[in-house]
């Protein structure tokens, strides 16, 4: 099996490596021929030397780490609260009947508009960001582990009854095994959610992190610092995808 995955994931790494290049060659070239496509998307030669230069200050990574702790601490907390709604809600169909209709109603409302709440509420600091992810957070797994209880076998629950299991030998045994897919799949969709309501809070309101910067050098008209911050917004959240990936072939050996 090993001699037939290398070549194609050799083949794979060098195909993604061929467009990387190509794509960045030719974003080059425009922009240098066209000075309007470099004012609105700047250069890629451009964004490296305005990485680099960040890269050699110390405040860069005070902003990196703190929009990093704004996103895992929303992400943990809203993963948690979620899954935990949802187990609430699998356990007492009666509650998610009364409470379905608020939930849907929150879930439907951008969470964007309740971004200026939460800064009056929680202030400028952490707090806020760290809500103002979970919020966007919590629905999505809630969701994604309710469908995956709720799609568990049956019979194997009746089964795990009838040999006296009780509530937690049930969800021990039985739902979180069988819901594992659909949680890390909501876990995955959610990362990405986590950091961007980290960032549009400090977008909104706040003098430090990734999201300030932005902000910044969108004031600035500056398209190289916007695209700066965006990609390393994208190392972020790559990074997070990474260990979710990780963590899920860990807990689930089986799927690979």
């Amino acid at each position: 099996m090993s001699i037939t995955r290398n070549p194609a994931r050799l083949l794979v790494a060098s195909l993604q490596l061929i467009l990387a290049v190509v794509g960045l060659l030719g974003w080059e070239w425009a922009a240098r021929s066209t000075p309007k496509i470099q004012f609105l998307l700047s250069r890629p030669t451009l964004i490296l030397n305005r990485l680099v230069i960040w890269l050699e200050s110390i405040y860069t990574y005070r902003d990196i780490m703190l929009t990093l702790s704004e996103t895992v601490i929303g992400f943990v907390v809203g993963a948690l609260a979620g899954f935990a709604l949802a187990v609430v809600c699998y356990y007492s169909p009666f509650l998610y009947q009364v409470i379905r209709p608020g939930l849907e109603m929150l879930n439907a409302m951008p969470r964007v508009v309740f971004t200026p709440l939460f800064l009056l509420w929680f202030g400028l600091g952490l707090t806020s960001k760290a809500v103002m992810a979970a919020s966007l957070v919590l629905f999505i797994v809630f969701v994604g582990t309710l469908s995956g209880l709720q799609e568990v076998d049956q019979g194997l629950i009746n089964r795990l009854r009838v040999m006296g299991a009780n509530h937690w030998d049930l969800l021990r045994h039985a739902l979180i095994p069988s819901g594992l897919t659909w949680v890390f799949s909501s876990l995955r969709s959610s990362v990405g959610f986590a950091l961007a309501g980290a960032v549009v809070s400090e977008y909104l309101g706040s003098s430090k992190g990734l999201g300030y910067r932005i902000a910044l050098a969108e004031g600035n008209l500056d398209s190289t610092g916007i695209f700066a911050g965006l990609m390393i917004l994208g190392v972020v959240v790559l990074g997070m995808n990474t260990g979710l990936y990780k963590l899920e072939q860990r807990l689930m050996p089986w799927k690979a």
